[in-house]
């Protein structure tokens, strides 16, 4: 199957329609309780944006944002079901890293649910390790927060 990614300074049509189909999920399976997290997923400060495409279907998204100066957070890492298990995270995950950096950072930061088993296993398998939770994660029991060194 032939992936190709894409790059964008700003969401396309094809990001936002994903992250739509990504927000269905986390309603499905967190409940009212995804609510409170909506606030923490807007595209607001987001400039670095990926769309992976199998010809020319938008089939997985990733996106970051810079933290602070030493670290950029991952967001809305997403594939649609038919597509799973195919490596697509993995690529999407390999270009955040390879933006970050170009973009001279050390670190790339994330949160991710408890619930979410898969994607915890995603991340540790390409160097992620647990952290305390950080800024708006603190005290939340449902979120585990990782990070990895990539940078000098």
């Amino acid at each position: 199957m032939d992936i190709r990614i894409e790059y964008f300074t700003e969401p396309n049509g094809d990001f936002i329609a994903l992250v739509a189909l990504l927000d269905t999920e986390f309603t499905a399976k967190n409940g009212e309780l995804q609510k409170f997290y909506e606030g923490f997923n807007k595209l607001d400060g987001m400039r670095d944006f990926f769309v992976a495409y199998q010809e020319e279907i938008p089939v997985g998204i990733a996106a970051m944002k810079r933290h602070d100066q030493d670290a950029y957070e991952v967001k809305r890492v997403f594939v649609k079901k038919d597509y799973r298990g195919l490596g697509i995270s993995k690529l999407l995950m390999k270009k955040l890293e390879e933006k970050a950096i170009q973009n001279h950072t050390r670190s790339l930061i994330l949160e991710t649910s408890a619930t979410f088993t898969t994607a915890r296993n995603l991340y540790r398998s390409l160097g992620y390790q647990d952290i305390e939770n950080y800024g708006q994660y603190v005290g939340m029991s449902l979120s585990v927060c990782m990070r990895k060194e990539i940078g000098e």
